[in-house]
């Protein structure tokens, strides 16, 4: 069948779901994926953000939070430890950054009045 862009729908085919049209309003997706490849989304058929079957999200561009930001709390073992830049990581006593491919470094943390 042959849509206008400018129509308001959704197809689903093997590529995936793609939302056309400029409709107003709100749209609520629930994307399911059950195989082990990643869940992308594109935006100027370029992949914006990409989840892995681990639930990694990587956001290739700049990632603007309006809430809180939430860093892990598995921390490095050393300064050479597995990271990609840009990595933050904390604990009860550091917050560690990866500033380079499995480069890390900290800083203390104390207590302040």
């Amino acid at each position: 069948m042959s849509r206008n862009l400018s129509d308001n729908h959704v197809l689903i085919n093997s590529g995936g779901i793609t939302k056309y049209g400029n409709g107003v309003g709100t749209t609520a997706f629930r994307i399911r994926q059950v195989t082990a490849d990643p869940i992308w989304i594109e935006t100027n058929n370029t992949q914006a953000v990409v989840i892995d079957p681990n639930c990694n999200v990587t956001c290739k561009q700049n990632l603007v939070v309006e809430g809180s930001l939430v860093a892990s709390k598995a921390v490095p073992a050393n300064s050479g430890a597995t990271g990609v830049a840009g990595e933050i990581r904390f604990n009860a006593d550091y917050i560690f950054i990866c500033h380079a491919t499995n480069s890390w470094k900290r800083v203390a943390l104390s207590t302040f009045s």
